[in-house]
């Protein structure tokens, strides 16, 4: 047993929120300790490379104007690659392209032509457009996304054919009931910088973060089985000391970890099954987000990810991620490869016949839903969440999230 002064802080959770709470720490040459249950660090956000292709666990993007990112991230050694800003919609048996009118606005004058929405939607896009570059665009906390755009005057066409299939890749729901102050930070970052690659892929991220921790300050495969007020006890019976315990783990472990008189609700299913498939280079999509809102088999959108960055894929072949929002109702199946192969044949024409399913990884709870929250006279003391979920579903929130506990923490020991 180690004795009660040796660490500062135990972190459990080797993701992004624990990893950047971590760096935060030795940055103030805090003593720390980060127990990840896994064999490596990296948390949601891992890469698989097998054959030559890069696999990421499920479809997953940064978006570079995220403050937190460009706080904690070196940009330049990510080497990022990046969509071209708008997305392509499947309406009528037609790929009709919605590109943003600030970044192309010879293309997106072809797009008041599409079908898409009216033209007073799509005037009514331009204004969104700048609103977002002038970081002027601001929701309303009681309004629901689907209830502002209404309110600004969007028609239901385009909220059908481009918000609501849009969003559901962006929120994994299938409404549009998350808060319009959501939509309007999400979609203010996606006009403004649009979406990313690392050219190693997404696990570059959480690499990075951990490059400036040293090796002795983790402990892999280490299963944390109860965590009170100064204590972290392990799966192996070990019992591990610390004044202050950072919980850098997702909801439902938090919920398992903490003592059972702890007043929680169970997490909502927010998931996502992402289908990679290959083909060859010369039928390669253009680097843009297809949404797909009348999918027979539930498709949310497809990824082009080496016509982004051509290192997730051999030389002579393509890499495209089908990717499925999942809720209440998922019950652990998933639809065939070869019907999602039918859907890209009616999609993309003959070039699909040739597509090869490479993999498909199934993430129930790839973004935490927004019903578990607690006060912080519910923990134990010295106890401090981070996570995604504890402050925003996304990367920028893991990070901030991971942060502020840091800084919580030494507000508490000065």
């Amino acid at each position: 047993m180690l004795s009660m002064s040796e660490f500062d802080v135990l972190i459990i959770g080797g993701g992004i929120s624990g990893l950047n709470a971590a760096k935060e720490l030795y940055e103030n040459d805090k003593k720390f300790l980060i127990l990840e249950k896994t064999g490596a660090l990296g948390g949601r956000i891992r890469t698989d490379r097998e054959s030559g292709f890069q696999l990421d666990r499920g479809f997953q993007i940064l978006l570079p104007g995220y403050e937190e990112a460009q706080d904690a991230l070196d940009y330049h050694t990510l080497d990022l690659r990046y969509f071209t800003p708008g997305v392509r919609i499947w309406l009528e048996k037609r790929w009709q392209e919605l590109r943003d009118p600030l970044d192309a606005p010879w293309k997106s004058m072809k797009g008041l032509f599409s079908s898409v929405g009216s033209l007073n939607d799509k005037l009514g896009m331009i204004a969104l457009s700048l609103r977002s570059q002038k970081g002027t665009l601001q929701g309303r906390p009681e309004l629901s996304t689907e209830e502002y755009l209404k309110k600004i005057s969007f028609s239901e066409k385009i909220i059908g054919n481009f918000f609501q299939p849009f969003l559901k890749g962006v929120f994994l729901e299938q409404s549009l009931s998350r808060s319009s102050s959501e939509f309007a930070f999400y979609f203010s970052h996606f006009a403004n910088t649009g979406g990313a690659l690392p050219s190693r892929g997404m696990e570059s991220i959480p690499l990075q973060l951990a490059e400036s921790i040293p090796e002795e300050s983790v402990r892999t495969d280490a299963t944390v089985q109860a965590v009170t007020e100064g204590k972290v006890t392990l799966a192996t019976g070990e019992e591990l000391y610390a004044p202050h315990i950072i919980l850098a783990v997702d909801q439902s472990s938090a919920l398992e970890l903490l003592p059972k008189s702890t007043p929680y609700q169970k997490p909502k299913i927010r998931g996502t099954m992402c289908m990679y498939f290959t083909g060859a280079k010369r039928n390669e999509m253009p680097p843009l987000i297809h949404l797909v809102p009348q999918s027979r088999n539930g498709i949310a959108n497809i990824a082009p990810l080496s016509a982004v960055a051509s290192e997730y894929a051999p030389p002579e072949n393509c890499l495209f991620s089908v990717n499925i929002t999942l809720d209440e109702s998922f019950n652990g199946t998933s639809p065939a490869a070869n019907e999602i192969k039918e859907e890209l044949i009616e999609l993309f024409g003959d070039a699909m016949q040739e597509a090869t399913h490479l993999k498909t990884y199934t993430i129930p709870y790839a973004l935490p839903s927004n019903n578990t929250h607690f006060e912080s006279n519910e923990l134990p003391k010295g106890v401090y969440l981070a996570g995604d979920w504890a402050l925003q579903g996304s990367i920028n929130g893991a990070l901030q999230s991971g942060r502020l506990a840091v800084e919580n923490i030494l507000r508490a020991t000065l």
